[in-house]
């Protein structure tokens, strides 16, 4: 996990961001656009290149489950296990990637698409913790957005305003953005340093609700329908995995759990609250609704966990990443679905 630690991200336009390209390391490596390759000796090109361009083939998308975060050397992520034992697959997911990126992702490199059979997807996870987290954002919600707003903030304002966002963040860290600092002058500046209320109601944070993220899937999946037909190629659609969802615990993932909750008791507890039990039913049923009107195949990787596997079997190196073994099993999912 020290490699993918190390990992990094690059800042790219509309997609907003990918992992580092041409990162080089015993576990995991990139191309020149940050795509993972399913082998190191397959380094000498990028993941898309002309020699395969015209060779029928799998796409998998998604967040850093489909990446492979966790996996101990390249071959051993999902798409390379399907290439080695099934069908030619390419990885184009992205690490923290949402379903909006997943699929500017696939609309970016339409050109290099040819010759598609199936567009696998691991999704949904990180799309409702960010909703649940941060609430209704238009168009969607991403990891490290706070990262854009704060350097776009220090380009666009003034020297007062910079004051200001200063004065304000002494008292309240992390509260401020160039949105709201536009709206605060000398009569109201006092109540939102003061006043949690007042912050509260000035900020006026969209809250979460289940007919805006109905929406954002419905209008997700009418997308991958367009992109199947214009490829000619099938879409799957997988639920990516979360721990407390899937299995009880082998004892190496107590003892994983435990880590974490020792150093991020404070952000494990809001992913806790966040992806309970409800979250999960309410995702599920989302997710296999709007497959089912586009006529993609739906597979819960949950189920497939809690349905044929123990807390004898050690699948997960935290709460949404798994092990090679986990990685393995999951490809031959996919293979025999």
């Amino acid at each position: 996990m020290k490699d993918y630690d190390q990992l990094g991200i690059n800042w790219l336009p509309y997609i907003m961001f990918t992992q580092s390209n041409n990162f080089r390391s015993e576990s995991v490596n990139t191309d020149n656009h940050g795509f993972r390759f399913n082998d190191k000796s397959l380094m000498d090109k990028n993941v898309l290149n002309e020699d395969v361009k015209n060779v029928t083939k799998n796409i998998l998308c998604g967040g850093s489950f489909g990446f492979g975060t966790g996996a101990t050397r390249d071959d051993k992520t999902i798409s390379a296990q399907m290439s080695k034992n099934a069908s030619f697959t390419l990885n184009l997911s992205g690490s923290a990637f949402t379903g909006f990126q997943e699929i500017i992702t696939i609309i970016s490199n339409l050109n290099s698409l040819q010759s598609v059979k199936k567009i696998i997807i691991f999704t949904g996870v990180s799309d409702l913790y960010l909703n649940k987290n941060f609430g209704n954002i238009y168009p969607d919600s991403m990891f490290f957005s706070s990262f854009f707003s704060d350097a776009m903030d220090k380009k666009i304002l003034s020297t007062q305003k910079k004051l200001f966002q200063s004065v304000i963040n002494f008292f309240n860290p992390n509260s401020i953005n160039s949105e709201i600092i536009k709206k605060l002058n000398k009569k109201n500046i006092f109540k939102f340093i003061f006043s949690k209320k007042f912050r509260g109601d000035f900020k006026n944070k969209n809250s979460f609700t289940t007919s805006f993220f109905e929406s954002k899937i419905k209008r997700n999946f009418s997308i991958y329908k367009m992109i199947s037909k214009y490829l000619g190629a099938e879409i799957e659609i997988y639920l990516s995995p979360y721990l407390f969802w899937s299995k009880d615990l082998h004892t190496e993932e107590k003892k994983l759990i435990e880590i974490t909750k020792k150093y991020y008791s404070k952000e494990i507890k809001k992913i806790y609250s966040l992806l309970n039990e409800e979250s999960y039913n309410f995702l599920k049923k989302i997710l296999s609704k709007y497959s089912k009107i586009n006529g993609f195949n739906f597979v819960d990787t949950n189920k497939f966990f809690k349905d044929n596997y123990s807390s004898k079997n050690w699948l997960f190196v935290d709460s949404v990443h798994c092990t090679d073994l986990g990685y393995k099993e999951v490809s031959n999912m996919v293979i025999n679905k």
